[in-house]
């Protein structure tokens, strides 16, 4: 019994990889653009998802588990192997994201954050995409004279945020800023029609007349899933200039967990009905990723993961935080906020970041809580990897 369960898990692993491998052969060649290249096209390096040919939505299965036909559940070895996963066909295993990552090099970084994770790293800032568009912006930065430098700076450590909506019902866009003034935090709201170029300019009289914004989409297929926002504050002694890339794309989905836990906490068993073992009236339906960069200064990202209740009703968790990594490493272990809609993250105990690559993919590691004594703390790892949307070229003055 044993040596059959360990013989289809294996098929399928091999199945699994035989079909991802060809879908990484797909994503080759295209390369990153080298900070400080004057001003070239955004090309994508080689996309580590590939998004469904058919447009259609990735669908929860639960290829890879065995349940065992004596009903155990499947067996995890002794080294705690995961053997309860959810894997997305229109993306990559864990495995294959990290491979696919750590063969495109290291990625910038951002400033140091005060953060330390728990095994006391120092964190700094990061990117979450895989154009270059981070890259350009930077090399801007730094080639402007120091003094002009020196004022943009103060202009980032004082933004705190930034978030934009576009409405293509209205073809208009809403942004609103979070920047300390006088000691004090403010949020500045404004929104206006795109132009024909998918741009908009701050309308006259929206906020004070010393700030402006500029927002671009820098979408190759004419959306705005990557926006680039400039914020400029004028006075008596100049300008200061600000920059910020919003990105908001769906996202594909791994779910790794030990299937012994299923018969040691109800929550656990739970979670699973919609995690893992999906009906037509309740399951997950879309994961969205946004992520805030401002060069120069802060990043941070919400995952939100919708799950129909019933056909009337939908809930949701989302998880948020500061955007980080450890400089030369993408592996951590940061505690980071969770809320919900609906009852999903009532289970929930904590919630961790272990993995940023600085490149759209992320890891969530969640304990699932016990009821009673009798029950034993459960844990389950999901892994998110960024649909990218291929940018344009982004020219700076």
């Amino acid at each position: 019994m044993k040596s059959n369960r360990l013989f289809t898990s294996l098929s399928i692993t091999l199945a699994a990889i035989a079909l991802m491998s060809t879908a990484c052969s797909r994503n080759q060649g295209g390369k990153e653009a080298q900070p400080g290249s004057p001003a070239p096209a955004s090309s994508p390096a080689p996309n580590l998802l590939q998004a469904p040919q058919d447009g259609s939505k990735p669908t929860p299965n639960a290829d890879g588990a065995d349940d065992g036909a004596d009903g155990s559940g499947g067996s995890a070895d002794s080294a705690g192997r995961s053997d309860v996963v959810h894997y997305d066909p229109t993306g990559m295993t864990p495995e294959q994201l990290r491979s696919a990552s750590d063969a495109l090099g290291p990625v910038l970084v951002g400033p140091k954050s005060d953060l330390r994770d728990f095994s006391g790293a120092e964190l700094s800032y990061s990117g979450a995409g895989q154009d270059s568009l981070r890259e350009i912006i930077t090399a801007h930065v730094n080639s402007r004279e120091e003094a002009q430098k020196q004022a943009d700076a103060d202009l980032v450590k004082r933004l705190k945020g930034a978030t934009i909506d576009v409405d293509w019902n209205t073809r208009s866009m809403q942004i609103a800023v979070k920047l300390v003034r006088a000691g004090r935090t403010v949020e500045f709201k404004t929104g206006g029609q795109l132009t024909n170029a998918l741009s908009m300019s701050t309308p006259v009289g929206t906020v004070p007349g010393d700030l402006s914004f500029e927002a671009n989409c820098m979408d190759v297929a004419g959306g705005c899933k990557t926006v680039h926002l400039m914020i400029q504050e004028t006075s008596a002694t100049g300008a200061r200039t600000a920059h910020v890339l919003v990105r908001k794309t769906s996202a594909t989905w791994y779910l790794e967990a030990n299937a012994a836990d299923r018969h040691q906490n109800d929550e656990f068993n739970r979670l699973m009905e919609i995690l893992w073992l999906p009906t037509n009236d309740r399951k997950v339906e879309r994961i969205e990723m946004e992520t805030v960069e401002i060069v120069g200064g802060t990043s941070n990202f919400v995952l939100k993961m919708l799950a129909r209740k019933s056909a009337y009703a939908t809930e949701w968790i989302m998880w948020s935080g500061p955007l980080v990594k450890p400089e030369a490493s993408s592996d951590m272990n940061l505690m980071v906020d969770i809320a919900n809609r609906g009852a999903l993250n009532e289970s929930i105990r904590d919630t961790r970041l272990t993995y940023n690559d600085g490149r759209g993919n992320l890891r969530i590691n969640v304990t699932v809580r016990k009821l009673e004594e009798r029950e034993r703390e459960a844990s389950l790892s999901l892994t998110f990897g960024r649909i990218h949307a291929p940018t344009r070229e982004l020219r700076l003055k």
